[in-house]
């Protein structure tokens, strides 16, 4: 009973986490990145050939599962802004601080795939290419981990 009343207690308190105004800020941060790591993943999509052509396939795929996994809490922290009632607030709330768990462990995964490609690439483009796009992938990471509370 005592840890079901402490899990209410932490979702009800990060249920009053950041004003929506912050949410809409580090969301905004978040599209400026992943529209980078878009032009990222198009560029290496013109390099899958050659030696390189397998681990950037890979390389696409991982971006893609990323970007999948990231869309979860952008999409629900857009709705943040759009509650009136408090109470609609709370429970969007309380699901972006779930859909952001979730993110996290999925970026944290991504990143590590990618650092593990990067040692197989033997094309300059392609390893300056996916060196952007893991960047990317990082400076969205440390967005949502802002949005944690």
């Amino acid at each position: 009973m005592k840890g079901f009343v402490l899990t209410a207690l932490l979702v009800a308190a990060s249920a009053h986490g950041q004003a929506a105004s912050q949410v809409n800020d580090a969301l905004g941060a978040i599209r400026a990145h992943d529209n980078l790591l878009h032009v990222s993943y198009e560029n290496l999509q013109g390099m899958a050939i050659g030696e390189d052509k397998d681990a950037v396939n890979a390389i696409g795929n991982t971006v893609n599962t990323f970007r999948i996994g990231s869309g979860t809490a952008i999409a629900v922290g857009n709705l943040l802004p759009l509650m009136r009632d408090p109470e609609d607030a709370k429970q969007v709330r309380v699901q972006l601080q779930y859909s952001l768990g979730v993110v996290l462990q999925v970026a944290d995964i991504s990143i590590k795939i990618m650092n593990s490609y990067m040692a197989l690439l033997t094309g300059p483009a392609a390893l300056a290419e996916t060196t952007k796009a893991r960047d990317e992938m990082i400076a969205i990471r440390e967005q949502m981990r802002s949005l944690k509370t």
